[in-house]
This record gives C-alpha cells, structure tokens and sequence, in this order.
C-alpha cells in the first residue's frame, strides 16, 4: 500500500500512503535513539554534541522518507499554534478575495498559516466556524462579521486577539474601516461638489450592513469648501 497510486476520478490520481514518517521511524532506520534523532531533527545536534557523521545520516535520512516535523508538536512546545484565522462572508467577493490574498502572502512570509472560513451572510454559520478556528488554536482572529452586535467577540477577545474590519456591528470594539471619508466631522464634502450635478444617487447596497449605513451616512449634506451646506 505504501506509494501506492490510486485512481479516484478519470484523469485525477492521488499518492495513498498508509502511515505518517515519524522521529521514531527516522531513528530506527539512522540506528540512533529516538532522543538523538529529535535533537538532530530540532536544530540542537551540534549544540549538544551529536557527532556530526550521525546529524548528516539522520537528516538525509528525513530528507528521503519526507519527514515533516509535527505542527502539533510544535504548537504544544512554544504554546502557538502559529495559525490566523480569517472569516470573510463571500471569498468570490473581490475585496474581500483581494484582501485575502495580501493577507495570505504576508502570513506567509511570517511563517503562519492562514485559515480562511466563509460565512455566506449567515450569522449561525458565522458563529459555528470562528468556534471550529477557536478549537484549532488559532492565535487570533480576523473577522469581517454578519452579527448584529458585536457581544460574542467582546468575550472572545479576552481569549485571544480579534480584529474585526470592513463591518461595523453596533461595534463597541474598534473596527478597520470607514466609509465616512474627507472632513475631520466624518462627512466627506463630495455631497457638496455632486449637488451641483443635480439628483445624485447613491449605491447602498444591503441597508443590515454596516458598510452600506455608513456609506449612506457619509453621503449625508455635509458643510461644504466654503462652510455651506449642499442640497439635501
């Protein structure tokens, strides 16, 4: 079994290996101790004196068989478990996808993994997978939620750290990101230069969501270059 290739779908084949390469494996075929292989394969052969002739037949030995060391090892080891999770409501979005991306690849160069769930809108699956990160011992969260309020991730933060962004749930946490754009008052002075086109529209979006209130409200007659208002 072990190799073996096995044909799943026309045209799509998947190495089946039966059993996962561990320290103890590596050490009975170098013909050293497991304690000495775990030395080697951790970085501290030469520091505690592993006689250089055995750290090279141990790590070509894990090169061979594709010894991947445990995450769970690691994670019990320095107390992390050097994972992010990210909850987005739709990945196809293209800010959101586009936010994920820069996300990934910055976690990435940081040597995390990003785990990304989606929500689809939807409050209770929201809730469900933020609990299947929290059992993974993500390191933190970061959240572009659906909730109406923001009370469970208040808790939550007293666990670990959580960001929320793009939406506002009657946040009483701070959230990254604001539509309310220009004037030091929130209000942006576009309504003002726009009325002067006449009827201006404005795409809100879905009105539950924070980003379209404050979009709206950003859009709001506001003071304008000259401290008058524009026509509501």
């Amino acid at each position: 079994m072990h190799g073996r290739i096995s044909v799943l779908l026309s045209g799509s084949r998947v190495l089946m290996k039966t059993k996962r390469v561990t320290i103890k494996d590596i050490a009975e075929l170098a013909g050293v101790s497991k304690a000495t292989a775990s030395l080697v394969l951790n970085g501290r052969g030469k520091e505690l004196r592993v006689a250089q002739e055995t750290r090279e037949r141990v790590l070509a030995i894990a090169r061979e068989q594709h010894y991947q060391p445990s995450i769970h090892a690691r994670s019990l080891r320095d107390n992390r478990s050097h994972t992010i999770g990210l909850v987005v409501p739709e990945i196809t979005n293209y800010g959101f996808a586009v936010f994920s991306h820069e996300l990934e690849t910055l976690c990435r160069e940081a040597g995390v993994q990003l785990l990304i769930s989606c929500t689809d809108e939807n409050p209770g699956q929201e809730s469900v997978v933020v609990n299947n990160m929290i059992a993974r011992q993500v390191d933190g969260l970061i959240v572009a939620s659906c909730m109406h309020s923001d009370a469970d991730y208040q808790k939550l933060s007293e666990q670990l750290p959580v960001v929320l962004f793009d939406r506002s749930p009657k946040r009483q946490r701070p959230a990254a990101g604001d539509d309310r754009l220009g004037h030091p008052n929130g209000r942006a002075d576009l309504p003002y230069r726009a009325s002067a086109c006449g009827r201006v529209l404005v795409s809100r979006g879905q009105p539950r969501l924070s980003p379209s209130r404050d979009r709206l409200a950003g859009f709001h007659p506001g003071p304008g270059p000259g401290g008058d208002h524009a026509a509501p």
